[in-house]
């Protein structure tokens, strides 16, 4: 059975099934993508291979599902516990090219596996010797009976999953169908709801940001079944792709360029006002089949409207509809600039932001391993990367003295954004609030950003030696970073030291000074605990945050002997 055939039997069981309207429109086939009639034998038989395999797996998947809850229910657990299923965290994924790979990675590339050199995987597709994925059009097909597919958050295809949710003791409408609009950002609350739990409020001295969901439980009993949906709006947003749910109507925008073409097809510049919208009334048109934009303009309009009003209140802005461009550009990093890297400890996993780039690099890895008399298995391993001995130093310093740069090269008085003017909420015990702002990260170049520092204030070396040692301080960007609380504790120098010991964690106050870094230091301030920040002459974040003497286990400088 070929991938039309498929999608025409997935849209009958549907609406057999009543998991769609009896009425909801099967919306066309794409012309970008072939129909199985066209193919050849060859291409039939390997693209029916790779849905072979997804379907293998989808099964396996809910082979072993199945054994959790049968296990949850032999332990005499199953009636008092919630279980939320849903199938998949997006549409299904068009990363595969239209023909599909064995090897997953050739379509990040945007590499096509030709047909025939497919073939020569097809007796072992989906074993450890491929990394496979399917065609395009296999991903169309299973996003019945919506357009698009993962990436494309404008429409169904990409965002739109079935759940089923079970509570034996507590939902007793078994089998029954709930059409309600709801989001991913719906099941905390649901589960908190159901726990009798309150969302915190603080979390280790830091103020949580409130929850944006609706709880999806008023809708269990079966007298609820109709009844009124509790999310009433609902943006989307993805790589420019972007759409606004309200009270039953949808407002989406037509993909320029589809997400196998990796972003690199053609994209409207104009991001905001660039692109082409849609329309649809999902309360009578559920897979948005009936595009009314043409018809309603002024519905289209009010809908467009909300869109930048929700934006705006979930931090979508700026929009950025790049791919491979957004993939490969440069952020700032708590590793850029380091040479050595040390592990202590059992390490079940690293994240990539927190472990050395060995891309494109020479590296050694050095193991040092102590075997027991009579012999021992296993080992530990300390990676080290070490072409160049650099000074290790606080990400704190860094951030300070990015910010202090950005006091010089701001003093055109450029407007800080509306968050550092906002009035700060209630302030809770033993917490101050640090106004947000908008900032220079960074500098054109090593020399401005040298002249920068000193501008500032004239031997501020210690940004002179950050910027010196960090090429990551190139190309100057601008950032924007939102008001927050910050606890007022004092930490005593006791209990950094055995911070300090306890996670060898190693700031700028605990490493020795480099002498050429520090001109206009008296060398008998060069040691180890001398490190200090400034307080700016200019208002700002680095101020208010680093305006103090660094207290450090072994010595408390002055201000007066910073250097």
């Amino acid at each position: 059975m070929g991938w039309n055939a498929l999608r025409e039997q997935i849209y009958a069981n549907q609406k057999r099934l009543g998991v769609i309207p009896s009425g909801t429109a099967l919306t066309p086939w794409p012309d970008v993508l072939p129909k199985w009639e066209t193919l050849s034998a060859e291409e039939k038989k390997l693209f029916a291979r790779q849905a072979e395999v997804f379907a293998a797996y989808v099964a396996y998947t809910d082979h072993e599902i199945g054994r959790v809850i049968q296990a949850v229910d032999d332990l005499g657990k199953l009636d008092n516990t919630l279980i939320i299923y849903i199938e998949g965290d997006n549409g299904r994924s068009a990363e595969g090219t239209t023909i599909g790979t064995p090897n997953v990675m050739t379509g990040y590339q945007g590499v096509p596996v030709p047909v025939p050199e497919q073939m020569k995987f097809y007796d072992v597709w989906g074993s450890a010797k491929t990394a496979p994925h399917m065609s395009v059009a296999w991903s169309w097909a299973f996003d019945t009976p919506f357009k698009w597919t993962k990436q494309v958050a404008s429409h169904f295809g990409g965002t739109r999953q079935g759940m089923a949710i079970a509570w034996p003791s507590h939902i007793k409408d078994a089998g029954g169908i709930r059409t309600q609009f709801h989001h991913m950002i719906d099941i905390v609350p649901t589960i908190l709801e159901a726990t009798g739990i309150q969302a915190p409020v603080m979390v280790n001295g830091i103020a949580q940001k409130p929850i944006q969901g609706a709880s999806m439980a008023y809708t269990w009993p079966k007298e609820n079944a109709e009844a009124s949906s509790k999310r009433t709006t609902q943006y989307f947003e993805m790589f420019g792709n972007r759409a606004i749910y309200h009270d039953g109507w949808i407002a989406a925008t037509t993909p320029p360029s589809p997400p196998w073409e990796l972003g690199l097809g053609k994209l409207p510049k104009d991001v905001v006002n660039g692109y082409k919208w849609e329309l649809y009334n999902i309360a009578e048109d559920y897979s948005e089949n009936d595009d009314l934009a043409a018809k309603m303009p002024d519905k289209l309009r009010e809908l467009q409207e909300l869109f930048l009003v929700e934006a705006d209140k979930y931090n979508v802005f700026p929009m950025d509809n790049t791919v491979i461009q957004r993939a490969l550009t440069p952020r700032p990093s708590a590793t850029a600039g380091r040479d050595v890297f040390t592990y202590s400890g059992e390490i079940l996993g690293l994240d990539p932001a927190s472990a050395p780039s060995i891309l494109n690099k020479s590296y050694t890895i050095t193991a040092e391993v102590e075997i027991p008399q009579g012999g021992g298995e296993g080992m530990k391993l300390i990676r080290k990367i070490v072409p160049l001995a650099v000074a290790v130093i606080s990400l704190t310093t860094v951030v300070a003295c990015w910010f202090t740069l950005t006091q010089a090269q701001e003093a055109s008085a450029a407007p800080r954004l509306a968050s550092q003017k906002r009035e700060p909420p209630n302030q809770p015990e033993n917490m101050v609030w640090i106004p947000g702002g908008e900032f220079w990260m960074g500098g054109p170049s090593k020399s401005q950003s040298l002249q920068a520092a000193n501008d500032v204030r004239p031997g501020l070396t210690v940004c002179r030696g950050l910027v010196e040692g960090f090429s990551d301080a190139e190309p100057q960007v601008r950032v924007h970073v939102d008001g927050f609380w910050m606890d007022k504790t004092v930490v005593t120098n006791e209990e950094f030291a055995k911070f300090a010991e306890a996670t060898v964690y190693i700031t700028a106050a605990e490493r020795q000074p480099i002498a050429e870094q520090f001109p206009a230091a008296p060398p008998e301030n060069l040691v180890p605990g001398s490190a200090c920040f400034y307080t700016t002459e200019s208002p700002g974040l680095a101020g208010q945050l680093f305006g103090v003497v660094e207290l450090h286990p072994r010595r408390k400088l002055a201000p007066s002997e910073c250097s």
